[in-house]
Parts: C-alpha cells; sequence; structure tokens
C-alpha cells in the first residue's frame, strides 16, 4: 500500500512560497492548493529562507554545468549575470519568460474544450528588453 503522504519537492516549495508571497492566502488555503497538511505548510513557511537559499544555489550550480558543457567562449560570471537580469526584467514586467503571468495562469487553469484560448492574449509585443541581450 502507497503512503498517502505527499511530499514537495524543491520546485514545489518554492512555489509555495510564491504563493503565500503574492496572494497571502491561509496555511489552510496552501495547504488545500497543494494538496498537502497544513502542519507541512506551517513548517515549510517557518524555513522559507533555508528553502529560498537552496533553491538559489541549485538554480546557480545547474547554470553553471550548462555553461561547463555549453562549449561557448563566455564566462559562466557573464551567464549568471544575464540570468539574473532576466530574472529582475521578468519581475518588472510582470512576465514568467516573457509571457504575461496572468495568460500563464489562465493557460494552466483553462479547460480542454474552452471556446476561448487564453494563448490569443500570448502575443509578445515588445521584444526590446530581450533583444538587448543577443546585441553583444
Amino acid at each position: 500500500m502507497t503512503s498517502k503522504r505527499k511530499r514537495l519537492n524543491l520546485k514545489e516549495k518554492s512555489d509555495v512560497l510564491e504563493v503565500t508571497e503574492k496572494e497571502k492566502l491561509s496555511v489552510r488555503s496552501l495547504a488545500e492548493r497543494f494538496r498537502v497538511g497544513e502542519t507541512r505548510i506551517s513548517e515549510l513557511l517557518k524555513d522559507k529562507e533555508g528553502i529560498r537559499k537552496i533553491t538559489t544555489e541549485k538554480s546557480k550550480k545547474e547554470l553553471v554545468d550548462l555553461v561547463a558543457n555549453s562549449g561557448s567562449n563566455v564566462s559562466v560570471e557573464e551567464y549568471v549575470k544575464i540570468d539574473d537580469d532576466l530574472s529582475i526584467e521578468e519581475e518588472k514586467l510582470h512576465v514568467s519568460n516573457f509571457i504575461h503571468w496572468d495568460t500563464t495562469e489562465a493557460l494552466a487553469l483553462s479547460e480542454d474544450n474552452d471556446e476561448e484560448s487564453p494563448m490569443e492574449d500570448c502575443k509578445i509585443k515588445d521584444y526590446s528588453e530581450a533583444l538587448k541581450y543577443i546585441e553583444n
């Protein structure tokens, strides 16, 4: 018999923290949304700094590994700077991978048989922020 308990992976823990900051939901609402117990959410919120530190270290390590295996002449530090700059731009523009967060959420929540597709709102109108990294 498999366990009924669900364990959150690092990405899911990070998602819980993001939702907590953006939507200010209660522990009970978060537990229902992520299908885990309230105690697990409470413990997660108490250790949010530790989880953020691990998430940051893991993403930088993955980036270093990617650059090391890419055969590029660009330094690791430059890739890290570009990655950080893109994250800042995404926050300023309220986008995720340069698709507006509302559109991303609508896609996640949409039904397959919907007549109106949220993809219609997904047209990127201003590429200038993304293109500044290609010019170099």
